[in-house]
């Protein structure tokens, strides 16, 4: 097997983490589901409001209906919207990191992660999980932050895998995963 992997992360790896990350978060589906359905709620109700109290038929139907569209299209825009809220963030905060080329080094207690400007090395106790996607290995470090590792890159991904799980490090399995 071999313990070298070289990578180069474009912008749009570093997004598909955080995207993972937020897909994850329960504060922000909580976020998500609680704005669907108080919106729809409040519009539908001030369309029956209107309707009922004032007899102002159009008017609550205008309400009624643009509640239920919400409730219908917000998990699309929703999304929509966070992935261009992320995308800047990542824009913004990796505008060093992009594009630039990392050897990642499996040793035989730890790992080591090197650009031409930094170098990390990470136990493996340090890694709570390994993310498998479609496309991509997240590994998931204690502290919430991680790395991205482009599969396309590793000739040999049950090798790989294997040699976390050997390492006891837990590998989570999620390739059909998709931000929505």
């Amino acid at each position: 097997m071999k313990n070298t992997y070289s990578f180069r992360l474009s912008e749009d790896d570093f997004l598909v983490y955080t995207l993972y990350n937020a897909s994850t978060s329960r504060m922000v589906r909580r976020r998500r589901i609680r704005m669907r359905w108080v919106v729809s709620v409040l519009y539908i109700g001030m369309g029956a409001w209107l309707s009922l109290a004032r007899e102002v038929r159009v008017g609550g139907i205008v309400f009624a209906a643009f509640g239920l569209l919400w409730l219908l299209f917000y998990p699309r825009y929703s999304a929509w919207r966070y992935k261009r809220t992320y995308r800047r963030i990542v824009r913004e905060q990796t505008r060093d990191r992009v594009n630039k080329t990392y050897d990642m080094e499996l040793g035989a207690e730890q790992l080591l992660v090197r650009n031409e400007s930094s170098e990390s090395k990470i136990s493996y106790s340090g890694i709570s999980e390994v993310v498998v996607l479609s496309d991509y290995f997240l590994l998931i470090l204690k502290e919430r932050s991680g790395l991205v590792v482009p599969r396309r890159d590793v000739p040999e991904p049950g090798a790989f895998l294997d040699l976390f799980r050997e390492k006891g490090v837990s590998v989570q399995l999620h390739e059909d995963w998709r931000w929505k």
